[in-house]
This record gives C-alpha cells, sequence and structure tokens, in this order.
C-alpha cells in the first residue's frame, strides 16, 4: 500500500475533528463554622454529591485560618461565596464586592435575606446548597438528589 505524503492527499479526503470542551469555571465557596463536626459531614457531603463540580469548596473552624488564607495571594483574588456566622467574618470581608457573604446561623432550613443573607446551619445538606445555588445564581437543579446521610 502506497503511504500519501502530506502534500499527495487531496483536500477532499482530509477530515479534521475538534473536540470543543466546555468547562463551567467553579465558584469558590469557603465554609467557616467552629464546629468540626459539621464540618465533616458538609466536606463528606460534597465528595459523595456532584457539589464538588460546581463549588471548590474549603472548610475553615477558626477565623484566624480564615483570614491568612484571605491575606495570601490566592485568597486576595477569591470571586466567590463565604457561608459563615456573622461573628466570624470582619466587615471589611462582608462588604468585599467580589465576595458574596451568607450568613449562618443555627435556625431551621431556608434562606432568609433581613438584614443580609442568611442561610440555616441544620437542614438536609441538598437544600442547604440548593440555597446557596439560588443566592450564587446558579441552577439548583443539576444537584444530585441523595437522601443518604443528608443530615447533620
Amino acid at each position: 500500500m502506497r503511504k500519501h505524503r502530506k502534500q499527495d492527499v487531496p483536500m477532499s479526503r482530509l477530515r479534521c475533528f475538534f473536540v470543543v470542551e466546555v468547562v463551567m469555571a467553579k465558584k469558590n465557596l469557603l465554609i467557616v463554622d467552629e464546629d468540626e463536626a459539621y464540618l465533616r459531614k458538609v466536606g463528606d457531603f460534597v465528595r459523595e454529591s456532584d457539589v464538588s463540580d460546581k463549588y471548590s469548596v474549603r472548610l475553615f473552624t477558626k477565623q484566624e485560618t480564615l483570614e491568612h488564607f484571605l491575606s495570601s495571594p490566592e485568597g486576595q483574588n477569591l470571586d466567590g461565596a463565604i457561608v459563615a456566622k456573622p461573628h466570624l467574618i470582619r466587615q471589611d470581608i462582608r462588604e468585599n464586592p467580589r465576595i458574596k457573604w451568607i450568613g449562618l446561623d443555627e435556625a431551621g432550613p431556608g434562606l432568609r435575606t433581613e438584614p443580609f443573607p442568611i442561610l440555616g446551619k441544620y437542614q438536609p445538606l441538598r437544600m442547604f446548597f440548593s440555597a446557596i445555588d439560588e443566592f450564587c445564581g446558579l441552577d439548583a437543579a443539576s444537584l444530585p438528589d441523595r437522601r443518604e446521610n443528608c443530615r447533620v
């Protein structure tokens, strides 16, 4: 069989295929709470669900660690959301226009909005992340419907 050199192959026989992969940029999501067991459950849910397809999640148990991260080059360029109890977030962080801030409360499910967005801590994690999706403007329907291990 004769091998063709590049210039010998007629253009009509050349086929080019381009694969275009659309990669949705993940939103940064920082969750801050002193309760390590709670954050461990949130981390488990993120790893076991498709939440990690939408969010790059970082969990913090100490205000100092969060502030250290936010002062790093990566943290200074952060564009995303922080979910935390109001006393754990300084006013200057709350006022940063690149960061959406959601308060974390011991109350029940839902997202309340006065005087700032407040998210109930103890609710099914699917609802928790759906409320974050709603606040951040993401489609909540793409989250998996996982019923097991969904309460903390």
